[in-house]
């Protein structure tokens, strides 16, 4: 009796390679709502620094006890303003989703226009060229239509790049090249989505680089504010909970 080695062996590869997906995907999906989480996390934690620092901004009493233990207006206004730059970065990630949504919208909507005159045009090129096979490599007749979105966009591109080559043989069969240039246009417009696709991906990239860069210096703003706050108002446990200070008894 032969025992299988292998998982593959055990149970097949095709079954193998699937649970391995699986596995692959759950954990994907648990990094994903770590993130989730987290993100959903961070506007409860800014709200918390806010009331903390506006708190300590509108009691002067409070401020003056700061300022003696060396946290001063500037100190106080520096949190506040940290606070804005946050909230502006995280308006720019917004702004920056919601464009890229936008856009991979309007690009599909595009690609499915292009891709249905693509295969029709192709079907016609392999007809009128079929007895003139020098621009098949050209025109890229053979083989399978790709599906990836860059690899799609390069093989239509190739074709109406280098279809004007064939305009005659077309044209015996009804393709204008009229049509063809109107086509080789909207693949124009389709690269300024993807173009401008990128430069929004960017962009909010930058954005979430920049605010957690802040988010970091506003949380060390906070930590030194609290530590200094219970030394300085050590003698006085309610002007420490108006801040939201708990001091253990």
């Amino acid at each position: 009796m032969v025992i299988p080695c292998t998982a593959k062996e055990w149970i097949g590869q095709e079954e193998a390679e699937n649970i391995i997906r699986s596995w692959e995907l759950w954990v994907v999906n648990i990094i994903n709502l770590e993130r989730v989480m987290k993100e959903r996390s961070l506007p409860a934690q800014v709200e918390r620094i806010r009331l903390l620092a506006e708190g300590v901004k509108q009691n002067i009493e409070i401020k003056k006890k700061l300022e003696k233990v060396g946290f001063t207006d500037d100190e106080i206004q520096r949190g506040v303003d940290l606070i804005q730059m946050v909230e502006n970065c995280k308006t720019r990630q917004n702004m920056g989703r919601g464009a890229q949504k936008a856009i991979t919208q309007s690009f599909s909507q595009q690609q499915a226009q292009i891709n249905e005159q693509y295969l029709y045009h192709l079907s016609i090129a392999k007809i009128a060229l079929r007895n003139d096979l020098s621009l098949w490599d050209v025109l890229q007749l053979n083989g399978r239509r790709e599906t990836t979105v860059a690899k799609w966009f390069n093989q239509v591109r190739a074709f109406y790049d280098n279809i004007a080559l064939a305009s005659a043989a077309m044209k015996k069969h009804g393709v204008t090249p009229a049509e063809l240039t109107q086509v080789r246009q909207q693949l124009n417009m389709a690269a300024q989505l993807r173009v401008y696709q990128a430069q929004k991906k960017g962009e909010t990239q930058s954005a979430t680089q920049e605010r957690q860069r802040l988010l970091a210096e506003l949380q060390q703003w906070e930590s030194d504010l609290r530590y200094l706050a219970k030394f300085a108002l050590r003698d006085d446990p309610q002007q420490l909970e108006a801040l939201g200070i708990v001091v253990p008894a």
